[in-house]
């Protein structure tokens, strides 16, 4: 298992990961960097890590687990089943 680092860029290399599965390592890395500007951060993961999770961690994760850190996009995610139809208006008002 991969080195630890703050729970904030776990959650944010799955969602980022969960959105974007044809990702590999270094575009994963280059999305961190990029959230550690906006979010005025500088304790992003090193590439090693992002690497080492991807090839570690990934491949364990659930579908439902994958399901929760996917980004909503409408009508997306309701035709792949993370969100009821009947949840649509809630989540666009949202």
């Amino acid at each position: 298992m991969p080195a630890r680092v703050p729970d904030f860029w776990e959650r944010r290399l799955k969602s980022h990961k969960a959105t974007n599965p044809s990702w590999g390592a270094l575009r994963l890395w280059n999305a961190l960097e990029n959230d550690a500007e906006i979010f005025n951060r500088n304790d992003a993961p090193s590439k090693r890590w992002v690497g080492d999770w991807l090839h570690d961690a990934w491949p364990d994760m659930k579908d439902e687990e994958i399901r929760q850190y996917r980004r909503f996009s409408w009508p997306a995610s309701m035709e792949r089943g993370d969100l009821p139809w009947e949840a649509s208006q809630v989540a666009m008002e949202f």
